[in-house]
């Protein structure tokens, strides 16, 4: 069969053809690449074992690799639909339709790469608007982004790239007219036989139990978008899962101790699963655990499954504060909006006499910030809830949130907005110097009156980043916030006191490092008391004395297990003699 192309053209059409449509395929997997390039390489590699049989060519269609030679299945269905298309008047009208479904197609798939890369988790659209709507401007707003000029350029942004979209596809589509009908459903039926070859490649590789979907070489978005669109499950609270919370109170407690329950911002497992600064944190780890025993302290410490990964703390802290695990933002609003009475941990401590606090560090800047707390405050029902504007801090804001460093905001709270006269309290807060993207820590000074002086960055950095340095970064804000926490400990927290160091979450975009070392969400969790016997009543949860915790010790707590654990230890140690323990549920109430 000889083959010929209409004149004027040549093979030099096919050529292009080819090419166009190889660089659309590409580009398509180019945000999943650019958001995973730190740990990825263009060409096509892998890091995961062999295959027994024909071991060498495995790569070729299952890889962990995030490379732009992957194929999207329904590009190369639009490829073959467009070169058996009829020939038609008006390209540019044509590729109009194929250009948009690209551009959507494009969108998603840089969403569902960010998703991964942060979360570790599969999107869900309805979850992801409320979240777009309600926290994504808060969170813009602390960094100086939430603005209408950002908006419109964005949008400018999206309306150039759609029209170099249709651009492309009118030139690509036009290369495709122009060749003779055989030629064309030639290279349809040779495409559809590479994806054949692919899908058997793929079912003959894929059979590793490290191999995961986004591996394959040839994958399916249709499925994805499907599965994005699914409803979360709702939260139901039958009348059972009430009482079970309701036993709590018919127990009191005699004299009972402060608790604070200080969540460290990012603080996981990873801390201890980096390749290089993993042993770092044991060696620190191990430091911080003499120290405190020859200061007179007890210090048990686990893991615990926190319900999500990556970010969005107030899931993870409410999960703990309710027995719920509440891991997507639709269950947390229902649960906010639905249950103002609900009977969570800060209800139970008010019914116990204690003066309840929470402390929020992070700056309000927009009226939606307010707003969006008004809710969660009427919800938490706290006696005290100190918020930014009660620190008169004066010194250099280390990141965009604020930045007030920890010390600073833990010791003012301490001296002069808690109460120590009105005892029991229970102190609830989350700190902010080790969120992402982890700048420059501050100085951890003696005084922490002085930082009000400090009015430059110290280190002169300005707060640049090195991205290639992350994982160092991170390690040093883990060390601060120990260290911080530490000191806070020795000079204010009375000796009648517990607290509980928690991580709410893995860092965003670094929980690859724990995959197949431990659970993916788990984050370590430290008690400190001078009250031995307390403490070391924990062990019966799988906490173990130090502030190591091995990462082959088995996590089975969970956050939403965290309300009914420490109910039960404070009733056993403060409650009358033979009150009936209520039932420790690691899973939470539900």
């Amino acid at each position: 069969m000889k083959w010929k192309l209409e004149p004027p053209f040549t093979w030099i059409n096919l050529v292009l053809v080819l090419i166009t449509g190889t660089f659309f395929s590409g580009l398509l997997w180019l945000p999943d690449y650019l958001i995973n390039a730190s740990k990825s390489t263009f060409w096509p590699s892998s890091t995961l074992p062999p295959a027994a049989i024909m071991g060498e060519i495995k790569e070729l269609f299952v890889r962990d690799n995030h490379d732009m030679f992957r194929i999207l299945g329904e590009f190369i269905v639009l490829w073959c639909v467009l070169l058996v298309t009829p020939r038609v008047k008006s390209v540019k009208r044509l590729s109009w339709i194929p250009a948009l479904l690209y551009f959507l197609v494009w969108m998603y798939q840089a969403y569902y790469a960010l998703s991964i890369k942060l979360y570790y988790e599969h999107p869900n659209l309805i979850n992801d608007l409320s979240l777009l709507r309600e926290v994504v401007p808060v969170f813009l707003g602390q960094v100086g982004l939430a603005t209408y000029t950002n908006l419109l350029g964005l949008l400018i942004a999206m309306l150039i790239g759609l029209l170099l979209i249709h651009l492309g596809f009118t030139f690509w589509i036009r290369g495709m007219q122009r060749l003779r009908p055989r030629v064309r459903y030639l290279l349809a039926g040779m495409m559809l036989v590479q994806m054949m070859v692919l899908v058997a490649g793929i079912q003959h590789f894929d059979d590793s139990l490290l191999s995961k979907p986004e591996y394959r070489a040839l994958q399916w978005v249709t499925p994805k978008v499907i599965r994005s669109l699914r409803p979360l499950d709702s939260l139901m609270l039958a009348d059972s899962t009430m009482e079970k919370l309701k036993q709590y109170d018919q127990v009191r407690l005699k004299n009972p101790p402060n608790v604070y329950l200080l969540f460290v911002e990012s603080y996981g497992a990873v801390a201890k699963c980096l390749w290089q600064e993993g042993p770092l944190y044991t060696q620190l780890m191990d430091q911080y655990a003499h120290i405190y025993q020859d200061s007179g302290y007890t210090v048990y410490s686990t893991f615990s499954e926190a319900p999500i990964m990556g970010g969005r703390s107030w899931l993870s802290f409410t999960s703990a504060m309710t027995g719920l695990t509440i891991n997507n933002h639709l269950t947390f609003n229902h649960l906010l909006s639905a249950d103002y009475n609900y009977p969570h941990l800060v209800r139970y401590f008010s019914g116990e006499g204690y003066n309840t606090y929470r402390i929020k560090t992070m700056a309000d800047q927009t009226q939606s910030t307010t707003l969006s707390y008004a809710l969660a405050d009427r919800f938490y029902a706290f006696d005290h809830w100190i918020k930014y504007e009660d620190f008169p801090y004066q010194g250099y804001q280390y990141d965009y949130f604020g930045g007030m460093p920890d010390q600073y905001a833990l010791n003012y709270f301490d001296a002069h907005l808690l109460d120590k006269s009105r005892q029991p309290y229970f102190i609830f807060s989350i700190n902010m110097t080790t969120h992402g993207p982890w700048h420059h820590v501050p100085p951890v000074l003696n005084d922490w009156r002085d930082l009000d002086t400090i009015k430059t960055c110290p280190d002169g950095t300005n707060r640049s980043l090195d991205f290639a340095d992350e994982s160092m970064r991170y390690f040093e804000a883990i060390r601060y916030a120990m260290e911080v926490h530490m000191r806070f400990i020795f000079s204010t927290v009375p000796d009648h006191s517990l607290v509980i160091l928690i991580g709410d979450h893995q860092p965003p975009g670094m929980n690859f490092t724990c995959i197949g070392k431990i659970t993916e969400a788990a984050v370590p969790v430290h008690l400190i008391s001078r009250d031995r016997e307390l403490v070391e009543g924990f062990a019966d949860y799988g906490f173990i004395p130090g502030m190591d915790v091995p990462l082959s010790h088995d996590v089975t707590m969970k956050h939403a297990g965290l309300y009914s654990m420490l109910v039960r230890e404070l009733i056993r140690h403060y409650g009358p003699e033979g009150a009936k323990l209520p039932a420790y549920r690691p899973g939470g109430v539900l």
